[in-house]
């Protein structure tokens, strides 16, 4: 149920790329029969005929989809081969499809799969009770927290803000060594690369040597011992 209500609130769903192709195959692999019997309607001369047949094309669609799921286990077993290769060869072509278009990036129509995505979630949420009165509780409660201003959510994090944890002294102290090597790891991969201008580089040297640097874009220690030593003294 939470995790219904958080798709409800945020509905991150209908501008991702992967949830995009996912449905398409899906409803593709659903609907290919659906499909057929409307290119085979497309073929009859009269319009008249071409309703009959796509309503006849969608009972009989809705009775095999209905007949195979009762006898879903016999047919596995009998026309496994036959099974798979449809569900392979549909789901290419539904890619195939969804591809050719690309996702979505009109607004509006994100918009609809966004609210399509919440009346399903919401509906999911209404069955997954036996009160009604709890699902519609939950329901508002949803569609309450999807719908606060934000202003007003600003003012409640301000008055309830999050516990912030802090870092204890060795792990601040390891995470700088940490943050220091893979530093310096990516000043030595930018000295090496074409992409460096050596003398810009050794010209902008104040402190450091030039040999020094040297050393220390080939592998050595950025200190040296001496400052080693001063280190460990203090």
């Amino acid at each position: 149920v939470l995790l219904l209500i958080r798709s409800y609130c945020w509905c991150v769903c209908s501008r991702n790329v992967l949830f995009y192709y996912s449905s398409g195959i899906t409803v593709g692999v659903l609907a290919s029969l659906l499909i057929l019997v409307y290119m085979l309607s497309k073929l009859v001369p009269k319009k008249s005929g071409a309703v009959v047949l796509l309503a006849a094309g969608w009972s009989t669609a809705l009775y095999l989809l209905q007949h195979m799921y009762l006898n879903l286990q016999s047919l596995l077993q009998g026309y496994l081969p036959y099974i798979l290769g449809y569900l392979a060869v549909a789901a290419l072509v539904s890619f195939a499809v969804c591809y050719r278009y690309g996702p979505v990036t009109n607004e509006r129509s994100l918009d609809l799969i966004k609210w399509g995505i919440q009346l399903i979630g919401l509906t999911f949420v209404y069955n997954g009770t036996q009160l009604p009165a709890a699902s519609l509780t939950i329901i508002l409660l949803a569609v309450l927290w999807a719908n606060i201003p934000e202003r007003l959510a600003q003012a409640v994090r301000t008055w309830f803000p999050r516990k912030i944890r802090r870092l204890t002294q060795e792990e601040y102290e390891q995470q700088a060594r940490e943050e220091t090597r893979r530093a310096l790891e990516q000043l030595r991969q930018f000295c090496n690369s074409p992409d460096c201008n050596t003398w810009k580089t050794v010209s902008r040297l104040e402190k450091c040597s030039p040999v020094r640097f040297a050393k220390f874009v080939e592998g050595d220690s950025h200190l040296s011992e001496d400052e080693v030593c001063a280190y460990d003294s203090e």
